[in-house]
Protein backbone atom coordinates (compact mmCIF):
# COMPACT_ATOMS: atom_id res chain seq x y z
CA UNK A 1 0.00 0.00 0.00
CA UNK A 2 3.00 2.37 0.72
CA UNK A 3 4.51 1.75 -2.40
CA UNK A 4 0.93 2.58 -4.63
CA UNK A 5 0.49 5.34 -2.24
CA UNK A 6 4.28 6.90 -3.14
CA UNK A 7 3.92 6.20 -7.30
CA UNK A 8 0.07 8.13 -7.03
CA UNK A 9 0.68 10.88 -5.05
CA UNK A 10 2.76 13.05 -7.63
CA UNK A 11 0.86 11.42 -10.63
CA UNK A 12 -2.46 13.22 -8.87
CA UNK A 13 -0.64 16.31 -7.83
CA UNK A 14 0.64 16.77 -11.50
CA UNK A 15 -2.71 16.12 -12.91
CA UNK A 16 -4.45 18.71 -10.63
CA UNK A 17 -2.03 21.03 -11.45
CA UNK A 18 -2.56 20.49 -14.98
CA UNK A 19 -5.77 21.29 -15.31
CA UNK A 20 -6.14 24.04 -12.98
CA UNK A 21 -3.50 25.88 -15.74
CA UNK A 22 -5.82 24.75 -18.29
CA UNK A 23 -8.91 25.98 -16.54
CA UNK A 24 -7.64 29.37 -15.62
CA UNK A 25 -6.15 30.08 -19.09
CA UNK A 26 -8.92 29.06 -21.46
CA UNK A 27 -11.74 30.98 -20.20
CA UNK A 28 -9.86 34.19 -19.81
CA UNK A 29 -11.00 36.87 -21.96
CA UNK A 30 -7.85 39.27 -21.72
CA UNK A 31 -9.42 42.44 -21.91
CA UNK A 32 -9.59 46.01 -20.56
CA UNK A 33 -11.72 47.88 -19.44
CA UNK A 34 -11.23 51.62 -20.74
CA UNK A 35 -15.10 53.26 -19.62
CA UNK A 36 -17.87 51.88 -18.19
CA UNK A 37 -20.44 54.50 -18.16
CA UNK A 38 -24.24 53.23 -16.33
CA UNK A 39 -27.23 55.51 -16.83
CA UNK A 40 -30.91 55.65 -15.99
CA UNK A 41 -31.45 55.49 -19.66
CA UNK A 42 -28.58 52.70 -21.09
CA UNK A 43 -24.95 52.04 -20.56
CA UNK A 44 -21.75 52.19 -22.35
CA UNK A 45 -18.95 49.63 -22.44
CA UNK A 46 -15.26 50.26 -23.76
CA UNK A 47 -12.95 47.28 -23.70
CA UNK A 48 -9.64 46.89 -25.26
CA UNK A 49 -8.04 43.57 -25.90
CA UNK A 50 -4.96 43.47 -24.79
CA UNK A 51 -3.21 40.56 -27.28
CA UNK A 52 -4.18 42.48 -30.62
CA UNK A 53 -4.91 46.02 -29.13
CA UNK A 54 -8.58 45.79 -30.92
CA UNK A 55 -11.44 47.83 -28.98
CA UNK A 56 -14.90 46.83 -28.42
CA UNK A 57 -17.45 49.17 -27.95
CA UNK A 58 -20.88 47.92 -26.34
CA UNK A 59 -24.43 50.00 -26.33
CA UNK A 60 -27.13 48.97 -24.33
CA UNK A 61 -30.40 51.36 -23.91
CA UNK A 62 -33.36 51.26 -21.84
CA UNK A 63 -36.59 51.79 -24.00
CA UNK A 64 -39.27 53.51 -22.30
Amino acid sequence: MNAMTKLLTPTLVGCALMLGVTVTQTGCDHKEKLIDIETPRGEVKVEQDKDTGDINVEVNRDRQ
